[in-house]
């Protein structure tokens, strides 16, 4: 019977997948943040029936994308740098999870 050799192993001995953790999944206190954002600019086009150069109509709409942050602040931030403000972007919020059980 064959041994199982994992990434990582260097063959010297069998590593399970549950023993090789990611770093990035070590962050202390990080959770999944949902950020609505919108595109300003594709937004303006939009409303004149004209369509943004770059960007789908899409985005005059709200989205909804998810970010791994510590804090609603780092999760703002992390998206500010993803979606810029010089480029039309506007972050409207930060949904922190744990704020959806405490009503």
């Amino acid at each position: 019977m064959a041994r199982k050799v994992y990434p990582g192993s260097k063959g010297s001995s069998e590593v399970k997948p549950e023993e090789k953790i990611h770093h990035s999944l070590l962050d202390s206190g990080a959770r999944i943040f949902e950020v609505i954002v919108y595109n300003q600019r594709v937004r303006d086009a939009f409303n004149l029936g004209e369509h943004h150069p770059q960007y789908d109509d899409d985005w005059a709409d709200n989205r909804y994308v998810e970010v791994k942050a510590v804090s609603p602040t780092a999760a703002r931030r992390k998206l500010a740098s993803r979606y810029p403000k010089h480029l039309g972007f506007v972050i409207v919020d930060v949904i922190d999870p744990s704020s959806k059980f405490d009503e």
